[in-house]
């Protein structure tokens, strides 16, 4: 984390140099660095038009700083020159998954030999999270790396099906640390805001919008904006207020005013579709099956215990391979049992009115979160059955 108090003795040794004519010229790019990170786009004009006075704008670092800008402002792009740009441009203007993640995988050596490995990581989860597929950082790549790489992987896992996981990353003592933290605050208020509104908390909602109320953050106000409307139609964002070069704003848009649609959203971006049916579930308080990290029966975020643990694990394996292959699993349910059929029958009154509730099961399948924190032999049985079967998709696992 950048600390303040060094960072103020370096501007103001750097504005004492600006008032000598001779600015410094390191020192400037790390002051614009720190207020591009800490969302104060003014200051970062205010500092560049110095920078490009006195030395151009031949440095990459100054390129990109000036392509974010009119990314964020959301304004035409000229044509990406970095790996970074056109990640950034074909993730989230064209809304492209297919070519972000193929200029990830050509550059990812690039990206994190000269920026970060924390940079590289997280734009995996970015790409990742768009397309509906979990990413996974092994334990011992994850204690290298600097910054609050779970809050990535929480929203990750939280759009492939395991909605849980996303709100406990964003409770209020973890958020205060996560929020002040440079290199994940814009992503922090939008993971804040999404969650908010998954818990009523509408003025946490408008709080952390306001962050982005300014021509300098117009993409992530509309993307607040879009959320928002999901739950309080007066927000909503009308086809005008998004151009038509950033199609993936208009895709999300539409298929979020579309309430009759099934989500079934383009190639390449079944997160947006699962997102979407995870919040509508959530918003009305919808009662479904959850397959996501753990089991569990669901009534908006509000969980459902039933009488008999092993009751919703009856409901887990009828929803996801039906009555056979429920029978098919009755002495691994119950091996104990002398008679593990009859037992299933007998618990089916436990879920007798939970039977045809809906489920995120083709979500998570895809994304990989399916039942991936179970470890009983049953879920041990019904994953590899999946698996073998060629539904289940497995995690991306991240390399170091």
């Amino acid at each position: 984390m950048w600390d303040y108090n060094d960072f103020r003795r370096l501007e103001r040794e750097v504005l004492e140099s600006i008032k000598r004519g001779s600015p410094i010229r390191n020192g400037l790019k790390a002051i614009m660095l720190f207020y591009f990170f800490n969302m104060k786009l003014g200051k970062v004009k205010t500092y560049l038009k110095i920078y490009t006075k006195h030395f151009g704008e031949n440095d990459r670092d100054i390129r990109w700083l000036q392509f974010m800008l009119d990314f964020l402002a959301m304004k035409p792009l000229k044509k990406p020159e970095s790996p970074l740009e056109s990640f950034y441009y074909h993730l989230y203007y064209r809304g492209d998954t297919r070519t972000a993640l193929e200029i990830l995988e050509e550059n990812k050596e690039l990206i994190r030999k000269e920026f970060s490995p924390e940079l590289m990581h997280s734009m995996y989860v970015q790409v990742l999270t768009v397309m509906g597929r979990m990413y996974v950082i092994p334990e011992g790549i994850l204690k290298r790396l600097r910054g609050p790489m779970e809050v990535y992987l929480g929203i990750n896992r939280g759009v492939g099906g395991d909605v849980i996981s996303a709100v406990k990353i964003f409770k209020p003592g973890r958020f205060r640390f996560v929020l002040f933290h440079p290199f994940s605050k814009r992503l922090a208020i939008v993971g804040r805001m999404m969650t908010a509104l998954m818990e009523g908390d509408s003025l946490t909602y408008e709080v952390m919008l306001n962050n982005f109320n300014s021509d300098g953050e117009r993409y992530l106000y509309t993307i607040g904006r879009i959320l928002g409307s999901l739950f309080d139609p007066s927000l909503g964002v009308t086809e005008e207020e998004i151009p038509e070069y950033v199609r993936f704003l208009r895709i999300v848009n539409a298929h979020v005013l579309d309430e009759t649609c099934d989500c079934r959203c383009p190639e390449g971006l079944m997160g947006l579709s699962s997102f979407l049916w995870h919040m509508r579930k959530v918003r009305n308080r919808e009662i479904y099956v959850s397959f996501g990290g753990k089991v569990r029966l669901l009534k908006g975020l509000e969980e459902i215990h039933l009488p008999r643990r092993k009751a919703l694990i009856v409901l887990a394996i009828m929803r996801s391979v039906g009555m056979e292959g429920l029978r098919a699993m009755a002495p691994q349910i119950f091996p104990g049992s002398p008679r593990p059929l009859k037992t299933i029958y007998d618990y089916m009154r436990f879920i007798k009115r939970y039977r045809f509730a809906p489920s995120n099961l083709r979500y998570t399948l895809h994304s990989g979160t399916f039942l991936y924190d179970e470890t009983e032999p049953w879920a041990m049985a019904l994953k590899d059955m999946m698996r073998r079967s060629g539904k289940l998709n497995p995690p991306v696992l991240a390399r170091p």
